[in-house]
């Protein structure tokens, strides 16, 4: 079976690639520190309100052209070894609504998480991003975090 249609997937890229660029800059992470960011972000009391009891790894992604979300955990290549990956792919993992990959429903979740770990602001940036690239986000999910609208 081949992919499913994912039309925004190169315009989100482009859109973190723009948004989280002075990361980039300051160059890749280690496994164990994105491990702990991960960590702080599933004790939290607004992820684990949502989603409790979620434990998962982050694994070494060598071997995979891209960073993935997998039953295992999410797995980083070298060059995806930033925190905005970890953010990426952890919404992946929470996303079960079974849409498109980086659809309106991950995005809406995705800047939730960024709003959570970076901040407005940073949210705010990457919002911009996906404006400039016609990327759509559902704007409840985004600020309720929550895939439901209930």
């Amino acid at each position: 079976m081949g992919e499913r249609l994912d039309p925004q997937k190169q315009r989100v890229y482009d859109a973190e690639d723009a948004a989280f660029a002075t990361e980039r800059a300051r160059g890749y992470l280690e496994l164990a520190e994105l491990q702990g960011f991960l960590d702080e972000i599933v004790r939290a009391p607004w992820f684990r309100a949502r989603w409790p009891g979620v434990r998962v790894a982050v694994l070494d992604g060598r071997g995979w052209p891209e960073a993935r979300a997998s039953v295992a955990g999410l797995q980083l290549p070298k060059h995806a070894r930033f925190k905005y990956f970890v953010l990426h792919e952890l919404t992946h993992w929470i996303d079960h609504t079974g849409g498109e990959d980086h659809g309106a429903t991950f995005c809406g979740l995705y800047l939730h998480f960024v709003g959570r770990t970076y901040g407005a602001w940073r949210a705010g940036t990457l919002a911009r991003e996906f404006r400039k690239r016609n990327v759509v986000w559902d704007k409840w999910i985004r600020r309720y975090g929550r895939t439901e609208h209930s």
